[in-house]
Formats: C-alpha cells, structure tokens, sequence
C-alpha cells in the first residue's frame, strides 16, 4: 500500500480513508451494530485468509484505481459479505464486482484525462500480499471508524 499512498501523495489524491479493499459495497444498516457485529463474527468463522494481487490500473468517471484479481476465494468472501444484509448505497455488488484500491475519488472533470495519463505513465509494481484481517467499519462524518475487527486463519486442507 506504500506505493498506492506514494502516487496520492505526489499528485494530491485522495480515496475515501486510508487505502483498502471493499469486500462488498457500503451499505444502510437498519438494526443495531451488536446484532451487525454478531452477524460479521459468525460470517467471518467461514472466511480464511484471502490472496490478492494487482491487475493494473483502471478508472471510472471521476475515479482512478488499482485493479486486483477477481480469484474465486475472493469471489466467495464476497458473496458471503452480501449475506450480512442491508441495502447497498449502489447495485454494484454480485458477480460483476470489481475488486480494487481506490486512488482518487472526486477528480474534477477537466483534470480526469491529466491523472490519467499520469497513472498510464507511472510503473505499478506486482502487488500481492494476503489479507489476514477483516474489519467492520463506519461512516462518520466523512471518516471511516473502525467497529470491530477479526482475524482471518489460513484455509487448512486435510489429505485423508
């Protein structure tokens, strides 16, 4: 994520908090957040640690991101995420979802094909790592908080 925060810094970007992958999109939470974190536990007991890696960069209207792998463990925590409930701010969840960091969020009109080429320009360095962690968060006032947090254990294949 060091390069992802780098490219911000030198061109004055920002995504909406730190860097991060969405495993669903946000969404209206009518119920109270105890009964929301109960149900992030019990799904989290059937997730394991997820491996991710970088496809390139990509864009929307007024967006730049980094594109990642849409692997099926990646395909599957997805789903799973869906089945927390609430109503998504915008139907892009299912089996066209992309998997991505955003870069810039809110680039203005006119400098849109600026940070393109920039981003086009700019070398992105195979990113992989593995997400051992899944957090539950927030919106308040703008700012992501974190609700709770839980560990992800690697996926243990027994041979019999």
């Amino acid at each position: 994520m060091r390069f992802i925060r780098a490219f911000q810094r030198d061109h004055q970007l920002a995504g909406y908090g730190v860097p991060h992958i969405n495993l669903r999109s946000p969404f209206f939470w009518q119920g109270s957040e105890e009964e929301l974190k109960e149900k992030f536990h019990d799904l989290s007991r059937n997730l394991s640690t997820l491996n991710l890696s970088s496809c390139g960069w990509k864009r929307f209207p007024n967006v730049l991101y980094v594109s990642l792998e849409s692997t099926p463990s990646f395909r599957e925590a997805h789903q799973l995420c869906r089945t927390l409930g609430g109503e998504p701010f915008k139907p892009v969840d299912g089996a066209d979802y992309l998997p991505h960091i955003t870069v810039g969020l809110g680039i203005v009109p006119w400098e849109e094909e600026a940070v393109w080429q920039l981003a086009q320009q700019t070398y992105i360095p195979h990113l992989s790592w593995t997400c051992s962690e899944l957090i539950l968060t927030k919106d308040v006032c703008g700012e992501f908080t974190i609700v709770d947090s839980v560990s992800l254990q690697p996926k243990v294949l027994v041979d019999h």
